[in-house]
């Protein structure tokens, strides 16, 4: 949510943990999207992965 509001976002972004340690949102965001292709929704085919992720895009979005 750190990135919800910010209006300058770029491949460049970095985020920092709560350890300190700094990494690229681009990544963060990467590895959250494998996670959950692979593990996350288990059992969905692929059509029924991406109607999920745009239906949450387009509620979250209004």
């Amino acid at each position: 949510m750190i990135l919800h509001n910010n209006e300058s976002l770029n491949r460049e972004t970095t985020l920092e943990a709560s350890n300190g340690k700094h990494m690229k949102a681009l990544e963060v965001f990467t590895y959250s999207i494998h996670y959950l292709y692979t593990r996350g929704f288990g059992g969905l085919s692929r059509k029924e992965l991406v109607t999920k992720i745009l239906a949450t895009v387009t509620c979250s979005g209004s």
